[in-house]
């Protein structure tokens, strides 16, 4: 049964730690898209502190699960790391860095259609 959940918990922190990867990373681009100003240290500096999150969940996991909740958090920061590590160096591109987020105003913002005259 330790070995059903050394499997489990691996394969749970490598699909985990894809997901909280991909979530940590589209914060900062969606905030990097909104404030063009905002320059590559500190574009840096959030992501390091947005991917930390997850970080600090799969270390608290570590520390207070078993054998299996042990391999998926040690699993799950391996693969945020590696990913972070590599989507930063350019060897693995994950993110699609080329995705744009608009901003668009509501239906109820946009100007009145004038009525079709006969």
């Amino acid at each position: 049964m330790t070995a059903l959940s050394v499997v489990f918990g691996i394969a749970k922190g490598q699909i985990f730690g894809l997901g909280g990867f991909l979530l940590a990373t589209a914060f900062p681009a969606m905030l990097r898209a909104a404030l063009p100003g905002m320059t590559g240290p500190w574009f840096l500096g959030l992501w390091i502190a947005a991917v930390a999150v997850p970080i600090l969940a799969f270390s608290r996991v570590f520390r207070k699960g078993r054998l299996g909740a042990r391999c998926y958090a040690t699993c799950g920061i391996a693969a945020l790391v590696i990913l972070f590590v590599g989507d930063l160096t350019g060897t693995i591109t994950v993110y699609p860095w080329n995705t744009s987020f608009y901003v668009v105003p509501d239906v109820f913002d946009r100007p009145a259609t004038p009525a079709p005259t006969r």
